[in-house]
């Protein structure tokens, strides 16, 4: 965009803002708004020698960015949308199917945000807020039942942060054993981090004594051939107790894919068959929990990788 001619004064810049303005306005820094114009082009509606001058409308599209950075989305992956597909990024997410009770989490931390977004609609929890930070999440808080946050470090400081949150799971990469006692003692659950989706969901599931909101299919624990392996075993062992679970396993298996394949052959009826196919899933994954248990304690099988 070419220069405005220098001999405009401010006062005809009634809708412009400086630049130092606008960092404060949209909580991006100088340095940041800078370095953005040198690599995605992102310049100034109009200049004055070195003085940068922002449009209104591009200060509400810097804020949308802001927020949505804030959410975990990269810059490179929103800077070339349009204002409208930023406004759709951050409209609500359409709601699931919630059962009763069901938790609504909070998450905080980047790489716990970039994992959700790899569960995708596979996800059980029902996630109503998400920050990029604890400073982001401190800025805005939103309320929810559970707060899930990843930390590099568990120490004194991050916890007295976190102290005043009625429920939270604190993943972390490192923490003394000092650290975590003194957030078991202070009623915060800590597991060390990484954790995968599904694990995460379980612990939530644990910690709410809720179940999990539905519209999501589970994936499957155990191939066939790990529940042959296991139903052979049972039998060598004299207990049939596991050879009844993977039958009943394989049954679900069975009526999951026909729910499945019913709902694209069945197109008037297909998200009533969507709907059954996700409750199998998930009748099917407390089997699979309960087989565990049972191949655990028993020592039945080393399951083939």
């Amino acid at each position: 965009m070419a220069d405005s001619d220098s001999s405009t004064t401010d006062s005809e810049r009634t809708d412009l803002y400086k630049i130092g303005t606008v960092a404060k306005l949209t909580d991006i820094s100088v340095e940041r708004l800078r370095a953005w114009e040198r690599r995605y082009g992102l310049v100034p509606a109009e200049r004055a020698g070195k003085t940068r001058y922002y449009s209104a409308e591009q200060v509400a599209r810097l804020k949308r960015l802001r927020a949505l950075i804030d959410q975990g989305h990269p810059i490179s992956t929103l800077i070339n949308l349009s204002d409208a597909d930023l406004a759709s990024r951050l409209a609500p997410p359409p709601t699931h199917p919630a059962a009763a009770g069901s938790p609504r989490i909070g998450l905080i931390g980047t790489q716990l945000l970039m994992l959700e977004q790899d569960a995708g609609s596979d996800s059980r929890l029902d996630v109503a807020a998400r920050w990029v930070s604890v400073d982001a999440w401190q800025k805005q808080p939103v309320e929810v039942d559970l707060l899930i946050c990843l930390l590099g470090s568990l120490n004194k400081d991050s916890l007295q942060t976190l102290e005043s949150v009625s429920g939270a799971l604190i993943l972390y990469h490192f923490a003394t054993p000092d650290a975590v006692e003194s957030a078991a003692q202070l009623g915060l659950a800590t597991e060390r981090w990484p954790l995968g989706w599904d694990a995460i969901e379980d612990r939530v599931r644990r910690l709410s004594r809720a179940p999990l909101r539905a519209g999501a299919r589970v994936a499957r624990r155990y191939s066939e051939g790990e529940l042959l392996d296991v139903a052979s075993a049972s039998d060598a062992a004299g207990c049939r107790s596991p050879r009844h679970l993977t039958e009943l396993i394989e049954a679900l298996n069975a009526f999951e894919d026909h729910s499945q394949a019913c709902s694209r052959d069945e197109p008037a009826i297909a998200p009533r068959h969507a709907a059954t196919a996700s409750a199998i899933s998930r009748a099917r994954s407390t089997l699979e929990e309960e087989l565990g248990e049972w191949i655990e304690a028993t020592g039945l099988v080393p399951l083939r990788n």
